[in-house]
């Protein structure tokens, strides 16, 4: 099965290079492109895509909060960003409002694909630039040990995993547990933490310690 994939990026040039792109590599598949996050928001649901790629400065809508309406309309729906610059607050933004992944617009093309496989596959890929910021930011925070305590010694080995960029199938090869085990714990660890994706949940574990 194909990884089924939407764009949502106003820049019609980049837009359709994009979309090229995709339909040119074996296993990819673009199911639908939108120039605005009003128009994603409308009718990307009924693609129902595996991954979105969605440009973080939008006109109207911004990147972020269409993300965040995309999530509530597709809980499972892997979000990679697309930016320009490496701003750190829209970065943090991006990942509370439920994204995966977080890439720089000028991320060569076999990255770009590689980046698309790897969030399908249950990674977070991000620039080298991108990771160290957010590596950085959250070091520097203590998070409350309430939240990481309140997880099960199995839920722990999980998020463990997940922080060394472990995929879900390696996870559950590794801790002798189905895939869908895997996503359950996730589902809880998630709830627990108070994030909506695991990006966001290894970025509070490696803050905490």
């Amino acid at each position: 099965m194909p990884i089924n994939i939407s764009i949502v990026e106003d820049n019609a040039g980049m837009r359709e290079s994009f979309a090229t792109m995709l339909e040119e590599t074996p296993g990819l598949h673009c199911v639908s492109a939108h120039p605005t996050g009003e128009d994603a928001v409308e009718k990307l649901a009924g693609q129902n895509p595996d991954v979105a790629l969605v440009d973080i400065h939008l006109p109207g809508m911004s990147g972020i909060e269409c993300v965040a309406k995309l999530k509530a309309q597709l809980p499972k729906l892997q979000v990679l960003m697309l930016t320009r610059f490496e701003q750190s607050d829209l970065i943090f933004n991006s990942i509370r409002a439920g994204a995966s992944g977080y890439l720089l617009k000028n991320t060569p093309q076999a990255e770009l694909i590689q980046a698309v496989e790897q969030v399908h596959a249950g990674g977070a890929p991000m620039s080298m630039q991108i990771a160290r910021k957010v590596i950085d930011h959250f070091r520097q925070i203590q998070q409350p040990a309430s939240e990481v305590e309140e997880l099960t010694p199995r839920e722990q080995e999980i998020l463990q995993l997940l922080s060394k960029g472990y995929y879900y199938k390696e996870i559950g090869e590794s801790l002798n547990i189905s895939y869908n085990t895997v996503r359950t714990h996730l589902q809880h660890i998630y709830e627990k933490l108070h994030v909506q994706s695991r990006t966001g949940a290894v970025l509070k574990f490696l803050g905490r310690q």
